[in-house]
């Protein structure tokens, strides 16, 4: 259903049909999606996975567009717009800018309020791919990921993995600490802000 059935304030209390994207969060247009990403420096790998093209088939579960709950009636969570890159399973990936700053969130179109920022730059969220791609897939191994990681142009393949060789037999809290960590210094690289 496109459009909310709501009661207007009136004595005969007729239904009206209300446009949903007149009272829903703000989502960058369809039709704008993909300009809105090159504005943003986004990489042509990144826009090109994000519009559909499967740059190589390890990447097709965890990261294939175009994106289909944002523009089909799913909430997303409050927030500066939103710019969706794709769906996985039941959760959406997507780019804002808060505060005038690049933040790659995720959330599930169940609980779009709980979203999790993945990442502050696009190398960070390549990140957060591949490790998902690695735990997702017993059949990934990690030499399966250098072929994309050079596609989508991933510089921290070989650091992120021998330091999450070391998280093995780590807690899920542990694991949390050690992405959110590794995703920060990826950041903190990739935008010239240091380790």
């Amino acid at each position: 259903m496109c459009g909310w059935h709501l009661m207007l304030p009136n004595r005969r209390r007729e239904l009206a049909l209300i446009d949903y994207e007149v009272i829903r969060m703000p989502v960058v247009p369809a039709e704008q999606r993909l300009d809105a990403l090159r504005q943003l420096g986004l990489s042509e790998a990144l826009i090109r996975q994000s519009a559909g093209e499967q740059l190589h088939t390890v990447l097709w579960y965890r990261c294939l567009g175009p994106p289909y709950f944002v523009y089909h009636g799913a909430d997303i969570p409050d927030g500066p717009l939103l710019i969706p890159l794709w769906d996985c399973c039941d959760s959406v990936t997507g780019v804002w800018l808060p505060g005038g700053r690049l933040q790659f969130i995720e959330f599930s179109i169940e609980r779009p309020t709980e979203f999790r920022v993945l990442a502050k730059s696009e190398q960070g969220l390549w990140a957060t791919v591949f490790v998902d791609l690695y735990e997702d897939n017993g059949a990934v191994q990690r030499l399966d990921l250098v072929e994309p990681a050079d596609i989508v142009g991933f510089q921290f393949l070989d650091e992120l993995f021998t330091d999450y060789e070391l998280t093995r037999d780590a807690t899920f809290e542990q694991h949390q600490t050690f992405m959110r960590n590794a995703v920060a210094k990826i950041d903190a690289l990739a935008t010239g802000a240091g380790p």
